[in-house]
């Protein structure tokens, strides 16, 4: 709510708050070509799997943090082991939507978001664990954004910016709901 009412002080009406998941979700289907099964955000602090629905709001559900002990980078097979747990877990949400009578089309596209998404392979590595084609939500337009403030990295950085673009444009293009 701290978050709304900030928006509001600097001119915007905020006419509701929906959760994140719900967000990319919206944000997806207005703003990229894609109409996805489900949406993942990836990092390694944890995420979330979002599956839109028919009859409702959607549904979501966070996913498992990498488990790792190194202040370096994690390795290529904690890295594997974390996508074969967030494998495991979107099967399983994708199995309770269908229990719910909310079919996922075995064809739609999963898109993937977040910091763990842009590492190289981890589309390709889901694709064959899910057994689904996926896709990488990616900044596509036509002038990069800057942040002065602090050092951007467009190959770390790529997913992030795509999704936070697309959330604030929708955010504004759907009448303030945020």
């Amino acid at each position: 709510m701290r978050i709304a009412e900030a928006v509001g002080q600097v001119g915007y009406t905020v006419q509701g708050v929906v959760p994140h998941g719900i967000a990319l979700l919206n944000a997806s289907a207005t703003l990229t070509s894609l109409v996805p099964g489900a949406v993942l955000l990836l990092d390694q602090t944890g995420g979330l799997v979002s599956l839109g629905s028919r009859n409702s709001a959607g549904l979501c559900r966070n996913l498992p943090a990498i488990r790792h002990t190194d202040a370096d980078a994690p390795s290529r097979d904690v890295i594997d082991s974390w996508l074969r747990e967030v494998a495991g877990e979107v099967n399983a949400t994708i199995r309770y939507a269908a229990r719910q009578g909310e079919e996922i089309d075995a064809e739609s596209p999963i898109l993937i978001c977040g910091r763990a998404a842009h590492r190289k392979g981890t589309d390709t590595e889901l694709a064959t664990l899910l057994g689904r084609p996926v896709a990488t939500w990616r900044y596509a337009g036509r002038s990069r954004p800057t942040n002065q403030s602090s050092i951007f990295d467009p190959n770390t950085s790529d997913s992030n910016m795509a999704v936070s673009l697309s959330l604030a444009c929708c955010g504004l293009t759907n009448r303030g709901i945020i």
